[in-house]
């Protein structure tokens, strides 16, 4: 089996991710093992609490990237941006980028295996289950301001969040588009 020749856009926490980079040309000129290039592929989590750096290992002109399973499981779950960056000398080349989501592992039986949304919904709906007569909007103690979201836009936000979540089970295109109200 050919392994693919991009990172995954999602990868399980504890389990073993493998790609292929080709050699590329380049304003540099070709960017290939038979060059002198090495690749890293870099791996940042979105909060800025996570980090990974993963070296290729020459593969015929190109390299294979492999993030063990014991490097992944040490990852925390959520979001990171990824750079696959070429080394050669004093040039640095970003070969390609983008975003993947580390998930549960599933074979942690502890792991909280809801999506953001689902997380969200439970929240919002704790919320109103909460919501009393006469709300404070905002207030004041200390110097510390707390405010709060009205019955009204909890309920606008428990709406969406279920339309999100019933797209993602269902596995519509609608799921793949995350609305976020806050973070």
């Amino acid at each position: 089996m050919a392994l693919p020749v991009a990172p995954p856009a999602v990868f399980e926490a504890g389990t073993t991710v493998a790609f292929t980079q080709p050699a590329v040309g380049s304003a540099f000129g070709a960017v290939s093992v038979s060059d002198g290039w090495g690749v890293t592929w870099h791996l940042r989590r979105l909060d800025g609490t996570d980090d990974a750096d993963v070296a290729g290992v020459a593969d015929g002109d190109g390299w294979t990237v492999t993030l063990t399973a014991a490097n992944s499981a040490l990852l925390t779950v959520g979001g990171y941006r990824w750079a696959i960056r070429a080394v050669k000398a004093a040039e640095t080349v970003t070969l390609s980028a983008g975003t993947v989501t580390v998930s549960p592992n599933l074979a942690d039986t502890d792991a909280d295996v809801r999506t953001w949304e689902e997380t969200t919904l439970a929240v919002v709906e704790a919320a109103l289950a909460g919501t009393i007569e006469g709300e404070v909007k905002l207030y004041m103690i200390a110097g510390r301001q707390v405010q709060t979201f009205s019955p009204d836009e909890l309920m606008k936000m428990r709406a969406q969040l279920r339309a999100q979540v019933r797209a993602q089970r269902s596995g519509s295109a609608f799921g793949s588009v995350a609305v976020r109200f806050c973070r």
